[in-house]
């Protein structure tokens, strides 16, 4: 959270710039006027701290992010729209950025929602979900079928539309599967996705079920932890019957790691496969489609690029 704070920092500051010094500033003004952010360093401290102390604390914790960002730089290499100096205590941002580096961008905006107002929001998440589809058909095979169930303005495509219970109708059919529910599952007019937003499969040449099947949901919150299971089996078969079990996935553009590359917290991924910022980045490495500029929102992107912070 922190290192993305410092990356958002150098993104719209005049310079294009970010030293530690600066995001420590900003830090002390944050505990200043956010209470809960105060609470939460003090909760982070076992015995009262004296203002020396209290900043000595806070210099190594920023040592702590700027090392993340030490490993972003190497991890994400040719998509990452920073670069660090050479003592490691500022970061800036290129000045021309590629649309791997814009892909990026979008990541790290789809990670931090709570700057954006709700027609932003919808545009980021609904471009998070197109970017991992792209992502998915690059993890399978290209005789794969990949499709986006969920809805989203974005979604100029999408092959299941209308009702909830007529989209699952459709899914259920291409699938080769028995449909196990009806109208009353859901309430009047719902036209949401169930919880699934992308949905994979590999043919094996009739229209008998039982293949490999991938199941997706994209979260872009903090609470993603709980949505990993919206996608899952032991949800669907309430809904459709699965002569093979769907493999579980859940992409998420945060940068769920710790600065050594591990897993930030294993315990929070159960029963799926994490698809994390540098996941998406490796799947998307080679995938000619992101640079097509109407794949996602590049004028939406490229306004965030041009922005500048006020000076105050």
């Amino acid at each position: 959270m922190w290192a993305d704070f410092v990356e958002l920092l150098c993104l719209v500051n005049p310079d294009r710039a970010c030293s530690r010094a600066d995001v420590l500033d900003r830090y002390a003004e944050a505990l200043d006027v956010d209470e809960e952010l105060a609470d939460i360093d003090a909760e982070e401290e076992l015995t009262p701290l004296r203002p020396p102390q209290r900043n000595d604390k806070r210099a190594l914790q920023a040592n702590d992010w700027f090392t993340h960002l030490e490993y972003r730089q190497t991890v994400f290499r040719d998509f990452y729209p920073f670069y660090l100096s050479e003592q490691r205590d500022s970061v800036y941002r290129h000045t021309e950025l590629t649309s791997k580096q814009k892909v990026y961008i979008l990541f790290l905006l789809a990670s931090n929602l709570t700057y954006f107002n709700q027609s932003d929001i919808n545009i980021l998440t609904s471009s998070f979900e197109l970017v991992s589809m792209e992502a998915l058909k690059s993890y399978l095979p290209l005789n794969a079928y990949v499709k986006l169930f969920g809805t989203g303005p974005l979604h100029h495509e999408a092959k299941y539309t209308g009702l909830l219970i007529n989209k699952i109708r459709k899914l259920a059919a291409d699938l080769g599967e028995q449909v196990l529910c009806n109208e009353t599952h859901f309430r009047p007019g719902d036209t949401g996705d169930g919880g699934l937003d992308i949905v994979g499969w590999i043919p094996l040449g009739d229209s008998s079920g039982g293949f490999i099947l991938i199941f997706a949901q994209c979260a872009c919150t903090d609470n993603w932890e709980t949505k990993q299971f919206s996608s899952s089996e032991m949800k669907w078969k309430k809904y459709i019957t699965f002569s093979a079990p769907p493999c579980n996935m859940c992409f998420i553009p945060i940068c769920f790691r710790s600065a050594g590359g591990t897993w930030h917290n294993s315990t929070k991924i159960s029963d799926t496969i994490l698809i994390d910022r540098v996941r998406l980045v490796h799947l998307l490495s080679n995938n000619e489609n992101i640079s097509e500029p109407t794949f996602a929102p590049y004028e939406f992107i490229e306004n965030i690029i041009s922005f500048q912070e006020p000076l105050v």
